[in-house]
């Protein structure tokens, strides 16, 4: 669950193939067929078979309550691009305005 105003860090375990040797990712976050936010390498990191990205609560006011699709793009040092299957996740709204704090 993602929660509006606040800083989660997203951590998405890959096994249909390996990270290693990535030169650039995308991770996309979607929602209605529209894109809401994008973030890339170096926000967008990679442990193993983890990628991992830590949302800003900029980035969370982006999102709205409701189902989140992610989804990411990587570039190998060789030149090869793949794309993940596509993940979901909850937005949660805050009780509260939209303000950084």
């Amino acid at each position: 669950m993602i929660t509006r105003g606040t800083t989660p860090t997203i951590v998405l375990t890959v096994t249909d193939f390996e990270l290693k040797n990535t030169d650039t990712i995308h991770l996309y976050f979607s929602q209605q067929n529209k894109l809401r936010l994008e973030k890339v390498t170096p926000d967008v990191t990679i442990d193993g078979d983890k990628v991992i990205t830590t949302l800003t609560q900029d980035d969370t006011f982006q999102l709205k309550a409701g189902e989140v699709k992610m989804q990411f793009r990587l570039k190998t040092e060789g030149g090869v691009v793949l794309a993940s299957g596509e993940v979901f996740d909850e937005v949660q709204d805050v009780d509260d305005k939209d303000e950084v704090i």
